[in-house]
C-alpha cells in the first residue's frame, strides 16, 4: 500500500490511531480485483508457461510427476520474494494428487463437484404434479 494512501483508511480506537500496511479486502468492492491484477502481474511469466493456475490467493502448480512438481515449485517460490510478497507456508499444500478448489475436486486429470454440493440435488423430492 502506498505510504500517501494509508492516512485515508486509518482508524481510531480509544487509545491510538492505526493505519493499514496492506489493503484490507473488506475495505471496498475493488480491493479483490486490484489484488488479483497484482498477483497476475507477479506470476505472469509462470502463468504464460503453464506452470501456475491462479485464483486470488490459490496457486495451483500442475505437474506430470513429483520431480516435475518440485522443479516447478522451486520457480514459484522464488517469484513472490522478488515483489516483496510473503507466503504463509502453514497454508501451503505440496505434492498433492488430489485437491479441493472452488467447490470441485481435482484428481487424476478429472474435475468433479464436492459431494456435499450434489447431495441437495440427489435428495430433491420427486415432483408429484406437472405444476
Amino acid at each position: 500500500m502506498e505510504e500517501d494512501s494509508k492516512k485515508f483508511i486509518s482508524f481510531v480506537t480509544h487509545d491510538a490511531q492505526y493505519e493499514f500496511n496492506k489493503v484490507p479486502f473488506g475495505l471496498c468492492p475493488i480491493s479483490p480485483s486490484i489484488f488479483q491484477r497484482f498477483i497476475n502481474h507477479v506470476f505472469r511469466d509462470l502463468f504464460k508457461e503453464g506452470i501456475v493456475i491462479m485464483y486470488m490467493v490459490d496457486i495451483i502448480i500442475p505437474s506430470i510427476d513429483e520431480l516435475d512438481g518440485i522443479k516447478r515449485l522451486s520457480r514459484v517460490l522464488q517469484t513472490p520474494s522478488e515483489y516483496g510478497l510473503e507466503l504463509n507456508l502453514k497454508k501451503c499444500n505440496v505434492l498433492k494428487s488430489k485437491i479441493e478448489l472452488l467447490g470441485y475436486i481435482i484428481e487424476n486429470g478429472k474435475i468433479s463437484p464436492f459431494l456435499d454440493k450434489t447431495v441437495a440435488v440427489q435428495n430433491f423430492p420427486e415432483p408429484k404434479s406437472v405444476k
